[in-house]
């Protein structure tokens, strides 16, 4: 899951100068920790690569896929 959100860097500068925000738009990936957040470059004169972006955060989801066989059914239903 991703949770995406923005913060208006006039009326919360406090936040954007702690997360050292100083252009915009400005993207960053807060992984699960201890993992530090990080800076998603994009070009600023193309629209947001969203593709890239999700890319960028989908490596630190890990795989949660379970095979079902006759011996583990009861215990994945």
């Amino acid at each position: 899951m991703f949770r995406i959100g923005s913060v208006d860097c006039i009326e919360y500068a406090k936040i954007c100068e702690k997360e050292g925000v100083s252009e915009f738009p400005a993207y960053k990936v807060y992984p699960p920790t201890p993992i530090p957040a990080f800076a998603f470059e994009n070009d600023k004169s193309k629209a947001i690569d969203t593709d890239a972006l999700k890319k960028s955060a989908y490596k630190f989801i890990g795989n949660r896929v379970i095979d079902i066989n006759s011996n583990n059914i009861d215990a994945f239903i």
